[in-house]
């Protein structure tokens, strides 16, 4: 290799390893790997032997690890989810959310609705308008009519339906 500086590239963790001194390191690492080129071809470096070969390790390390953790992400609720929980929010059939009506209380379900599904699922206002026979822009629209009341004092109670709405879907991923 040339003289160029990678600033990405930093070998003194590994060189560490061998000596404090990097001329003395140096020279260790290269009789190391001299040794051991004639080793040949180790399928525990290629991803052969281990399930994740992103680690140098047994294949029960990787398990431990991530048994110690919490899980990455949680599945994001879908479409049926967010309006299951809706209907139970708003005492309401799938008939009365899939009608015409437009009432307040069933405009006021949809945009909490189109809402959920745009902010906290991982369905598309494609898949909610095809659930409840609506166009997807009509969907689209009813999300932005939601985010702009709960933001104005007189949708407070929008606030709190699409907070009760946010815990009962969370709850809902914890316990798939």
């Amino acid at each position: 290799m040339g003289g160029e500086i990678l600033p990405w590239l930093n070998t003194g963790i590994v060189l560490e390893q061998f000596s404090k001194n990097q001329i003395k390191a140096r020279q260790m690492f290269a009789e190391f790997v001299s040794e051991k080129i004639g080793d040949g071809h180790k399928d525990e470096f290629h991803g052969k032997t281990s399930l994740d070969n992103r680690f140098v390790a047994g294949d029960g390390f990787v398990d431990n690890i991530l048994s110690q953790n919490e899980p990455l992400c949680l599945p994001k609720p879908d479409v049926h989810a967010v309006l299951c929980h809706v209907k139970t929010l708003y005492n309401l059939s799938d008939e009365d959310l899939a009608s015409a009506g437009q009432t307040r209380v069933l405009s006021e379900a949809r945009m909490l609705a189109a809402w959920a599904v745009r902010e906290l699922s991982g369905s598309t206002l494609a898949e909610l308008a095809r659930v409840l026979g609506r166009d997807s822009s009509a969907m689209s629209a009813a999300a932005a009519r939601f985010d702009q009341k709960r933001k104005q004092e007189k949708g407070l109670a929008l606030a709190l339906a699409a907070e009760e709405l946010k815990k009962k879907l969370e709850l809902s991923s914890f316990q798939a």
